[in-house]
């Protein structure tokens, strides 16, 4: 349980430095591009795009992992720990491929 709290607070940690501008090299696709491709792009628009995709990911993961407690604790079934483990997955798979359709549209110069 302590490593899901470890893994949760290195995204929040990610989100918080994406969401401030600076973390355009660890999007996956532009810290590939050249510099020519780069100069295209608003990096600080890459990086808040990706935090704001990271924002649902944090409070999707936040989610599960308190059912998880609440399960280990007994308060609530197996049936609903399964439940919220299926929504936990649709709603990160939707957010991954609406962020790979919108991709860097929104962050042209």
């Amino acid at each position: 349980m302590i490593i899901g709290w470890i893994i949760f607070g290195i995204f929040v940690v990610m989100t918080i430095i994406m969401l401030s501008g600076k973390g355009a090299f660890l999007v996956a696709g532009f810290n590939t591009m050249s510099k020519q491709e780069k100069e295209k792009y608003n990096s600080i628009k890459v990086s808040r795009n990706a935090g704001f995709t990271l924002v649902i990911i944090d409070i999707a993961l936040l989610a599960f992992l308190i059912m998880l407690q609440l399960f280990l604790t007994g308060i609530i079934s197996n049936t609903i720990l399964l439940c919220g483990i299926s929504v936990f997955m649709v709603v990160v798979i939707t957010v991954s491929i609406i962020s790979c359709i919108k991709g860097f549209k929104k962050a042209k110069k």
